[in-house]
Parts: C-alpha cells; sequence; structure tokens
C-alpha cells in the first residue's frame, strides 16, 4: 500500500483555542485511495495569533506545569457507530457494488459496439443495393 500524506501545518495540532476535532475517512470509487481528513472547530493557524495558540515546544516541564495539564472534556457520543467488523464488511459490499457496476459498464461497452458494428454492416449492405 502507498501511503500518502498531506497536510497544512503542525500547529494546527497544538492550536489552543480549538477545542472540536471531527474526523472523516473515505474510499475512492475505485477503492484505490483512503482520504483521512480532521476539522478543527473554531479554526486555527491564523496569521497574528500564532504566538498566544501554540506553545513553546523547549518549555521545560516541571512539577507546577504538570498541575496546569488536564484532560480534555471526552464526549459521550461514539466516535464510529460501526465495529471493525461491521465496517469491514461494508467495505466488501461496497467494493462488490464497484465490481458489479464495474462489469456491467463493461457488458454495456461490448453491446454498444455490438449494435455498432450491426449498425455499420447493415448500412454497407443497404449501400451495395443503392448501387446495384
Amino acid at each position: 500500500m502507498h501511503i500518502v500524506c498531506v497536510s497544512g501545518y503542525f500547529s494546527q495540532l497544538v492550536w489552543k483555542d480549538s477545542k472540536l476535532v471531527g474526523f472523516g475517512r473515505a474510499t475512492s470509487s475505485d477503492g484505490t485511495a483512503s482520504y483521512i481528513v480532521a476539522h478543527y472547530s473554531p479554526k486555527g493557524n491564523i496569521r497574528d495569533r500564532f504566538h498566544e495558540n501554540v506553545p513553546y515546544a523547549s518549555r521545560r516541564l516541571t512539577h507546577s506545569s504538570l498541575q496546569e495539564l488536564r484532560p480534555p472534556e471526552i464526549s459521550s457520543r461514539p466516535v464510529s457507530t460501526l465495529s471493525s467488523k461491521e465496517l469491514k464488511e461494508r467495505e466488501k459490499q461496497e467494493k462488490k457494488l464497484r465490481e458489479r457496476q464495474e462489469k456491467e459498464r463493461k457488458e454495456l461497452e461490448k453491446r454498444m459496439k455490438k449494435e455498432q458494428k450491426q449498425r455499420e454492416k447493415l448500412e454497407k449492405k443497404e449501400k451495395r443495393k443503392s448501387k446495384a
């Protein structure tokens, strides 16, 4: 599997004013790519607010600074209502659907080519009749 990671600024991950984050995942229609997206609220990376929202990486960790840290409030709402087994089953069904759609598309294309050949053959036949 080839993974491509595209991201903006790392600072958004540690932006102090951002209180909510939501993640989404999708797979391309042909099943060859996966996309993971994060949305922050309120959004960060505001040009003139960087110093007040991004903590200094070099700040020494002391006992008093540890006391300041509090775990974030965790929402009781589940992140996903599907179990990993259900998610895999869903992905399997979606893959089968894509494969069936691709098969139908190819069959339709084949029928259309066959019909086109028949029309061309008929046109040729009628052309010969009109010359005779």
